[in-house]
């Protein structure tokens, strides 16, 4: 399967395991119990062939009734977002990267329901902050 290839059926789907791992296991998250996904948004870091190549985002939002996303456990781990394409009964992938950060908000007036908002970031957040070592990297 290649890297920006559906997986499956899935808005939103997170992968345990190694993080850069080609071909993951991945568990759909949109439609687990006690937990609803209220929607996302992405930017893939360029806009035009004009831009410079910034580190795309993403930001997902459930309310969380069952403690899913308590705890950080999932801090580091992929995630893909997916739309479906009605016409073609298909579904495609529009953004994949890593959790880097998990919110809660309790809800006011209902102990149990946490507004969460997970923050993602692509490959180029791991790409930007690499260093080249003198004699180990490149040509000697």
């Amino acid at each position: 399967m290649a890297v920006y290839e559906s997986p499956g059926a899935g808005r939103v789907l997170i992968a345990g395991g190694s993080p850069l791992a080609a071909e993951p296991t991945w568990t759909r998250y949109d439609n687990a119990a006690g937990v609803h996904c209220s929607g996302f948004d992405w930017n893939r870091g360029r806009q035009s062939e004009f831009d410079v190549t910034n580190t795309g985002t993403a930001r997902v939002r459930f309310n969380d009734t069952s403690g899913t996303f308590s705890g950080g456990s999932l801090v580091g781990a992929q995630i893909m977002l997916q739309i479906h394409d009605p016409v073609a009964d298909a579904w495609e992938p529009v953004f994949r990267g890593h959790v880097d950060d998990i919110h809660y908000t309790p809800h006011p007036g209902n102990e149990d329901l946490t507004n969460t908002q997970i923050d993602c970031v692509d490959i180029f957040d791991y790409l930007g902050g690499a260093k080249f070592v003198v004699g180990v990297m490149g040509d000697t």
